[in-house]
């Protein structure tokens, strides 16, 4: 890990983390408006907190462990940088499945490649910053 410094390390959890909420947060998508035909914007709000959980915890005790966050105030800041993304992601979301009419997948797989950047800065930069 040293060879490579924590900015490596952080970049490959929060991948790995993030792969896995974004399937949790995709299967639940699929699965709400398929199987309980709930409407995509509803299934994506429900899936995107349900998602928040895995991500949270990951990143928490994983990525950016060695910061030292402060488990209070980080779960906080993570509260509402999470809250950013998701209405940034439901923006994007909106944009590309109304606006563009492209098929839940392709918004969301549009929606995912612009929001992470954003959401990993702000979780690194504040949400878990070394106290």
């Amino acid at each position: 890990m040293r060879k490579y410094g924590y900015f490596h390390y952080q970049v490959i959890y929060f991948a790995i983390i993030g792969i896995m909420a974004t399937g949790v947060h995709y299967l639940f998508l699929s699965t709400l408006i398929k199987a309980f035909t709930l409407p995509a914007l509803i299934a994506n709000v429900i899936a995107y907190l349900i998602a928040f959980q895995i991500s949270y915890y990951g990143h928490r005790y994983r990525t950016f462990s060695h910061q030292h966050p402060h488990p209070n105030k980080s779960y906080g800041r993570f509260i509402i940088a999470s809250m950013t993304g998701l209405s940034l992601n439901e923006t994007l979301f909106y944009f590309f499945s109304v606006q563009l009419n492209l098929s839940y997948t392709m918004a969301f797989l549009a929606t995912a490649m612009m929001v992470i950047p954003m959401t990993f800065s702000a979780y690194k930069f504040w949400s878990f910053a070394r106290n």
